[in-house]
């Protein structure tokens, strides 16, 4: 017999993100379509609805108005598609804000969003220039005497729409619009996961109409006003022109339209201000809410469609597959942070709400790489072991690698030849594990320019000495927390309250969240989804396994979460704190969460197999660590005797 091909999970999943995605356009669509409607009435209500023909091909999509929507709907799908292209799941772990920065200026995520935005907003701009056929907006005014004019007014309009692309592009990047919010399966929770459909998400956006139009009309004025500035007051550096934007726009406008109209040779700007008016100013915030109102509707639908359970018609996604168990192993040791955080929900979804699901876990013992339930055990303890190596890991250097590997042949005379050197090159010896990272720099740099002290003359040496004590001082000052008195710390901490200083804060949130769940992702419901997937799993298998396979490993799941909840509270106690904290509050959510989870799953864990102790193996040290773990007191009652008596050894019963 042929062997059942194995479909991938991504196979399953990315069908069913396609399917949401096409949903996500069709609202979009809609919103286009009100829209294209929306612009001919504000440009001559009395005009459309004076006659019944004018209010037909108003509303008539095959026409002027089906048009106007096809090419505002590709406004909104420019920035659908960038969503597709760089959505993500786990939030963004750093020590700082502007560690983030550094991490994320340079990439090409970042010129994608500026690019798709901008262009968006460019298109919708000449869109609605089209459509509003008013002489005030036209880019030529003819004088009499067949003289023409450039107009500065859709110039003005234009600049304004471009900036507003480019705020909201960076506003994408700043908020980290592209991350999908996964859910998490609790354990606390005992009710059926709820079946999300689209009506139902339908009414929830419907509640939210009114929160996405306040947003878009304060983001619509804030850009107008950014506009207004920028148009008119920001200077261009000397290498783009060192002009202002004004004079800049107005120049490029004259170069596009010159070959086509007998326009003047001057390039001088007008002296009159055309922006300033107030029937421009509401026109510009007309369209900015108009256009920030479907990139927030689109947005905001695509993160909810995103983010459903891994269902289809009340059922796993992987159900269809000819080898469900096998499709799921696949995803769950997926190299792909959002296909694996996928299955990891699902397999929490199957072990709380689908019991054919978990009857075929524990049945499927024949498996190549072994049982299913062997490998999905193993599976969640490596994201439990992973959380306890970076625990035992942090402020420590890492290892170096073996002396086989570095030294070969060449490599050994190499060694030899530059040994001296690379021991007294000052460059090379490593900083303090604690050093803050502004001192190792300011001491490299130093120590760089101290190797080529002797060519300069003594003088000089004694004045680079002075020079390089003093600024050692101030970084000392600067960065260290001992003398909160001195000038430089006083100046550092209050520029540190300031907004300016709010991206270089070190809090104890973040520090702990990149301790704990690593960087430059973390995803929470990866960690909470194993341990209740392995956790209920364990629970079921009490009257679902029938061949008993889930027992054995009972006992060192309780010992693992145990290890783990009793070390992530210790350092959590004595996680250090940092001068840049500011006096900030000592709460971590994300790590609060994760003890939480594994307490609970402690308690019911021990809930249940607390009488079969000793057929488990499960000493009576290893119950009372569990208990103190779970925070479950003692309590020296018949249930509490019984169990600890059915822990005991038949031979130390008489003697205890």
């Amino acid at each position: 017999m042929a062997p059942v091909r194995r479909a991938p999970y991504k196979d399953f999943l990315q069908a069913s993100l396609q399917r949401r995605f096409s949903s996500t356009t069709t609202i979009l669509l809609a919103i286009a379509y009100i829209e294209s409607v929306v612009f001919v009435i504000c440009r001559s209500p009395s005009a459309i609805f004076s006659s019944w023909g004018s209010l037909f091909w108003l509303f008539f999509p095959i026409g002027p108005t089906g048009v106007r929507a096809f090419f505002i709907f590709l406004c909104g799908l420019s920035i659908i598609v960038l969503r597709i292209a760089q959505y993500h799941v786990g939030i963004r772990t750093a020590n700082c804000g502007f560690q983030t920065f550094l991490r994320y200026v340079a990439t090409s995520q970042v010129l994608e969003a500026v690019v798709s935005y901008t262009l968006s907003s460019l298109l919708f701009s000449q869109v609605y220039l089209w459509t509003s056929r008013s002489e005030d907006l036209n880019w030529v005014v003819i004088h009499s005497g067949d003289r023409a004019r450039l107009n500065e007014k859709p110039i003005f309009y234009t600049v304004h729409c471009i900036l507003f692309g480019l705020m909201q592009g960076v506003l994408h990047i700043y908020r980290d619009a592209d991350r999908l919010l996964l859910r998490v399966v609790k354990l606390k929770d005992g009710h059926p996961a709820p079946r999300d459909d689209k009506a139902s998400l339908q009414t929830r956006l419907r509640h939210q109409v009114p929160a996405l139009a306040g947003a878009a009309m304060m983001q619509a004025a804030a850009g107008l006003v950014l506009s207004l500035f920028v148009y008119h007051v920001v200077t261009l550096p000397s290498f783009l022109s060192g002009m202002t934007v004004r004079s800049l726009a107005w120049r490029t406008a004259l170069s596009l339209y010159r070959p086509f109209y007998n326009l003047p040779r001057t390039n001088m700007v007008p002296v009159t201000l055309a922006s300033i008016n107030g029937w421009m100013w509401l026109r510009c915030f007309f369209t900015g809410f108009m256009l920030m109102f479907m990139w927030l509707t689109g947005t905001k639908m695509f993160s909810l469609l995103l983010v459903r359970a891994p269902v289809k018609l009340g059922n796993p996604l992987t159900s269809e597959s000819k080898d469900p168990n096998g499709s799921l192993l696949n995803g769950l040791k997926s190299k792909k942070l959002h296909i694996k955080a996928f299955a990891m929900w699902e397999l929490a979804l199957i072990a709380k709400d689908f019991e054919p699901r978990r009857v075929a876990i524990y049945k499927d013992i024949d498996r190549k790489d072994g049982p299913t339930w062997s490998q999905i055990y193993a599976l969640c303890m490596d994201l439990v072991k992973e959380i306890e190596a970076r625990i035992d890991s942090y402020g420590k250097h890492p290892e170096p690698p073996p002396k086989d590997i570095v030294r070969g042949v060449n490599g050994a005379q190499a060694l030899g030849r530059h040994q001296s050197r690379v021991s007294n090159d000052p460059i090379l010896i490593s900083a303090p594990t604690r050093k803050n990272r502004l001192e190792s720099l300011v001491e490299r740099a130093t120590a760089h320019s101290s190797g080529h002290q002797s060519r300069f003359s003594p003088i000089v040496k004694q004045g680079y000495s002075q020079t390089r004590g003093v600024f050692a001082e101030m970084t000392r000052q600067a960065t260290s927390g001992e003398d909160l008195h001195s000038p430089i710390q006083t100046w550092t901490r209050r520029f540190l309250r300031s907004p300016l200083g709010r991206p270089f804060r070190q809090t104890y949130n973040q520090r702990l969240t990149v301790a704990v769940l690593g960087t430059p992702y973390a995803e929470l419901s990866l960690y909470i989804n194993a341990i209740s997937a392995v956790t209920r799993l364990a629970l079921h298998s009490l009257a679902e396994d029938s061949y008993g396979n889930v027992q054995r490993d009972v006992a060192p799941m309780i010992r693992r979460f145990t290890s783990l909840t009793v070390k992530l509270e210790t350092f959590k106690a004595g996680f250090p704190s940092h001068w840049a904290e500011l006096g900030a509050p000592q709460k971590c959510a994300v790590v609060d969460a994760v003890i939480e989870t594994l307490k609970e799953a402690l308690r019911q864990l021990l809930e249940s197999f607390g009488p079969y102790a000793r057929d488990i193996r499960l000493t009576f040290a290893d119950m009372r660590q569990a208990k103190d773990a779970a925070g479950i007191a003692h309590k020296a009652s018949g249930r509490a005797s019984a169990e600890i008596e059915a822990i005991r050894p038949p031979e130390m019963r008489q003697v205890w």
